[in-house]
């Protein structure tokens, strides 16, 4: 069985990169905000940024609206 870490492996692989790059190309191509892209695909906006490379793995968001924690690296 796998443990909680190798679970959810976010590792910035160079497939991964690559991966990211291309989403972010081509949703510019098409004139679409990472929240256009997230809606569109029935996706969070997180998920959309961390795969573009533009948001880091450890976000943490409490939905109370009391705790948001982002971290957020320019590419």
């Amino acid at each position: 069985m796998k443990t909680m870490a190798q679970a959810h492996n976010r590792k910035k692989t160079p497939l991964r990169i690559s991966f990211g790059k291309i989403v972010r190309e081509k949703r510019m191509a098409l004139a679409l905000s990472q929240e256009k892209l997230a809606e569109k695909a029935d996706l969070h906006t997180n998920y959309v940024g961390y795969t573009q490379g533009t948001v880091d793995a450890k976000i943490s968001c409490k939905h109370n609206g009391t705790d948001e924690k982002r971290t957020k690296k320019r590419v």
